[in-house]
């Protein structure tokens, strides 16, 4: 998609096959397409990267969000900033995964009564919390990551 012509770019079926491959091609469409749910949708399984483009109106709809990060967790540290600081958002990412917590804005995360309702919305936060709660996190995430690198390494030598 980044060396199509503008015309391929604006087309709307060549943009969602550029997107089943690649999910970054939505890093080349042209605006209309930033709040196409669909698109996105399909471009977070290839490339979570592509949330990052999100256009404002799928930035406000928290049911859509919410359903992102329901097939897929993980997709909370890719979203914008903005995103990691809505409570709403937050909270549902941490009561799927413990580990979302570590990509929650600054704001919220150091605020205590925030920190009670991620406890209870997942409980398993409670064993990172206490004096190293980033660190214990940032371990945690760079396990997390280490496997799935070596997994994805694995992947590559088939391809």
């Amino acid at each position: 998609m980044q060396y199509a012509s503008k015309e391929l770019q604006s087309d709307r079926e060549i943009v969602l096959e550029a997107v089943k491959s690649k999910g970054k091609a939505l890093n080349y469409a042209y605006p209309k397409f930033l709040n196409d749910k669909e698109l996105f949708t399909i471009g977070a399984k290839t490339s979570p990267y592509c949330l990052e483009e999100m256009g404002d109106l799928l930035k406000k709809d928290i049911k859509f969000i919410k359903s992102l990060l329901k097939e897929n967790p993980i997709y909370f540290k890719d979203l914008q900033q903005d995103l990691r600081n809505n409570q709403e958002g937050s909270i549902y990412a941490i009561s799927l995964d413990e580990l979302n917590a570590r990509y929650v804005g600054e704001e919220l995360i150091n605020n205590p009564k925030f920190l009670l309702k991620a406890a209870s919305a997942n409980e398993k936060l409670l064993d990172y919390m206490g004096e190293n709660f980033i660190e214990n996190l940032e371990k945690k995430i760079k396990e997390r990551e280490d496997r799935e690198q070596g997994y994805s390494q694995e992947v590559d030598m088939f391809d």
